[in-house]
């Protein structure tokens, strides 16, 4: 590693030094504060995969729980965490210069533009936010090379809805380029169906279980809030009033690949936000790519007029605003879960309602479904532990013992007892044990493709 060009860099872009230490440091302690339920599967899974574990969900995508449980080889699991944030946000930072040098604009002013308070709140709180969108920008960095097929794998091996940027491949415009760089893509993808197979005897479970999960058995309907598109982005959209006047304009243009790629962008990343259901803000955490892309050049012609403080003034107002988002957040209190764990006092299998927390804090802990399978479970000798009131408008069965201080509620059955065992039951094995379905991962990707699922 040449040390001295580190450090030419680091004097010419100390600003944006300044401020990537200041959103890690809010990163950091962001997860200091407490667990995040889709983090903990990530981890939990990196476990699974390499080492011994309790718990691992087969849909997620597989990148952020591979490093977490390589990491986990030299730190305990928790500390792994933090080293894997840390790389993540570092990652972004080298992504977000690639990406500006590509669109030739000051990177000082790009990276602060970027990390909108939005873009802070989000950015590893679930886990693979930021660490797919720098992905992305690799892949615009690089999308006139076919090496840009890695980071096309590696965005949809992050978070699988990134399977949408794909299209934007067809920028190359040569079929022979783009062939090539979608056979470098394929190569991860295939590496992971050979490991889906090795580990569960089908190659599309995480990808069978996901779309089954996210696509066809969710059945939700709720409102979209159009709002999140202004929200995600604030307050990098407001420059892009800057546009009105006349002198920029006549600089933007629309027709260059580049343009045509934060478009397009924009347009799948839309599209999925309005096809998913629910519809929470960081879905669109893509978009401060293309609204950073756009709206930096506002910045820089501003900078020009009223010298840095317009910069100044956009950093400090993102890292406060993404500070107190940061505090109102609410991660989870450990403190419930690592008590309920203390109260089971037999090695028995577990449900729950918060089946994560409790897998997390150390009890193997499928998700409850319904009461028919919480009860048939019970019978079979599971703990049920319940966070709320179970029997709000029931009796509780006389044959069923309540263990514990009382929150959660600790159900058992005497004399029955499941062995506790890794939970690691897939969605379509959750829906066989419910009667709903019985069917492979393979039989289900089949079926879709025949358009047997609507």
């Amino acid at each position: 590693m040449d040390f001295e060009k580190l450090r030419e860099f680091a004097d010419e872009h100390r600003f944006a030094v300044t401020y990537f230490l200041a959103v890690t440091t809010l990163l950091l302690y962001q997860h200091s504060l407490g667990w995040s339920w889709d983090f903990s599967v990530y981890s939990m899974n990196g476990q699974y995969f390499f080492h011994q574990s309790v718990y691992a969900e087969w849909m997620r995508a597989p990148i952020a729980s591979f490093t977490m449980g390589l990491l986990q080889f030299v730190f305990p699991r928790r500390v792994s965490e933090y080293v894997f944030i840390l790389m993540v946000s570092t990652l972004f930072f080298y992504a977000s210069y690639r990406a500006a040098e590509k669109l030739q604009v000051d990177f000082d002013k790009f990276y602060v533009v970027l990390m909108t308070p939005a873009a802070i709140l989000f950015a590893t709180a679930v886990g693979t936010e930021m660490l797919s969108l720098a992905f992305v920008m690799l892949f615009f960095a690089d999308m006139d090379r076919t090496k840009s097929g890695f980071w096309i794998a590696g965005a949809f091996l992050t978070r699988y809805t990134m399977a949408a940027v794909i299209p934007l491949v067809l920028i190359q415009r040569k079929f022979k380029k783009i062939a090539l760089t979608l056979g470098v893509s394929a190569v991860p993808v295939i590496g992971w169906l050979g490991f889906n197979y090795l580990k569960t005897g089908d190659p599309f479970t995480s990808f069978a279980n996901f779309l089954a999960l996210n696509l066809v058995f969710r059945g939700l309907d709720t409102p979209i809030p159009f709002e999140n598109f202004a929200l995600i982005t604030l307050p990098a959209s407001l420059l892009l009033a800057g546009y009105l006047r006349p002198e920029l304009r006549e600089k933007f243009t629309l027709r260059s690949k580049e343009s045509y790629f934060l478009l397009g962008l924009t347009a799948v990343i839309s599209l999925i936000y309005f096809k998913a259901d629910p519809n929470p803000m960081r879905y669109l955490y893509p978009l401060i790519f293309p609204v950073a892309a756009f709206a930096v050049p506002v910045l820089e012609s501003l900078t020009e007029r009223y010298g840095e403080r317009p910069l100044y003034v956009l950093a400090v107002f993102n890292l406060i605003v993404g500070f107190a988002a940061i505090l109102q957040m609410g991660m989870a209190n450990p403190g419930g879960y690592e008590r309920a764990v203390e109260e089971i006092d037999n090695q028995c299998m577990t449900e729950s309602n918060q089946w994560v927390y409790m897998s997390y804090a150390g009890v193997p802990t499928l998700p409850q479904t319904n009461r028919e399978t919480t009860f048939d479970r019970l019978n079979r000798g599971y703990n049920t532990v319940y966070f709320g009131e179970f029997f709000e408008n029931e009796s509780k069965p006389d044959y069923l013992d309540m263990v514990g201080s009382g929150y959660p509620e600790i159900y058992t059955v005497d004399d029955v007892c499941e062995e506790r065992q890794v939970a690691d039951q897939t969605y379509l094995e959750e829906l066989r044990e419910q009667g709903r379905t019985n069917i492979t991962p393979t039989e289900f990707m089949v079926g879709l493709a025949k358009g047997e699922y609507h």
